[in-house]
């Protein structure tokens, strides 16, 4: 049996190029990133997951791998969390941000650690990067989720996920969430509410409604799920 089920209310802002680090002493080399909400659940031993930012200078030691002696996340509080290094990516992609040219880079990297039950939850989160030469750099990536578990799911199968798209206060966010869900059980599931692992993404399980088709990237909740009155939450925003 399949279950398909969309979630409206969604508050899932992607904070666009938000954080831009001059570095004096290497000709001013900048850095931006663009902080998201990561949420991962363990899948295997070498899962990894990717850091992007923009940079002006793809040929900086900040990003040679050989020159970096330690890399870890780390929180508003203090919690700092290993990572291991697979590879920085570098592209020539360019991209045009105010009036200037950067270029993409990425940061592919593991937890440091493993664990049979653990969860890291932090709201902010900095990729803190120390190299051979003792310099260091501080990079806000936004909130990040990640959940240790060896609990087997028994029950549902998730078969699709994705999310609707709209403009909130002039934003591009997320403003539905589509599951199609199996039931692998022996007997009939009902679901009464659905809970996002992450202190910036809310649902209102207020519209959670069973639908029989797939929604298109820009439909809206409001024609979604046929209804006469429909307004999202204020939107959570990093500062």
């Amino acid at each position: 049996m399949k279950i398909k089920v969309i979630g409206g209310g969604i508050s899932f802002l992607l904070i666009i190029l938000s954080v831009l680090l001059f570095v004096e002493d290497d000709s001013k080399v900048e850095i931006i990133t663009s902080p998201k909400v990561y949420s991962i659940m363990k899948s295997s031993d070498t899962e990894g997951f990717k850091i992007a930012v923009l940079t002006n200078d793809l040929e900086s030691y900040y990003f040679e791998q050989d020159y970096i002696s330690k890399i870890s996340l780390l929180s508003d509080n203090k919690e700092i969390i290993p990572l291991t290094l697979d590879e920085i990516t570098k592209t020539t992609d360019n991209y045009l941000y105010n009036d200037k040219v950067y270029n993409y880079l990425t940061f592919k990297v593991q937890i440091g650690f493993s664990s049979d039950d653990y969860l890291i939850s932090m709201n902010k989160a900095y990729l803190n990067i120390t190299y051979k030469n003792t310099k260091e750099i501080k990079l806000y990536i936004g909130e990040f989720n990640y959940l240790f578990s060896n609990e087997e799911n028994t029950d549902i199968s998730l078969n699709n996920l994705l999310s609707t798209h709209g403009f909130i206060n002039d934003i591009d966010s997320s403003t539905g969430l589509f599951l199609s869900l199996g039931n692998i059980s022996n007997q009939n599931i009902t679901i009464n509410r659905i809970e996002i692992g992450s202190k910036g993404v809310s649902s209102n399980n207020n519209y959670l409604n069973e639908i029989y088709e797939v929604p298109k990237y820009d439909d809206s909740p409001i024609e979604i799920l046929s209804l006469d009155d429909y307004a999202y939450k204020n939107p959570l925003a990093f500062s």
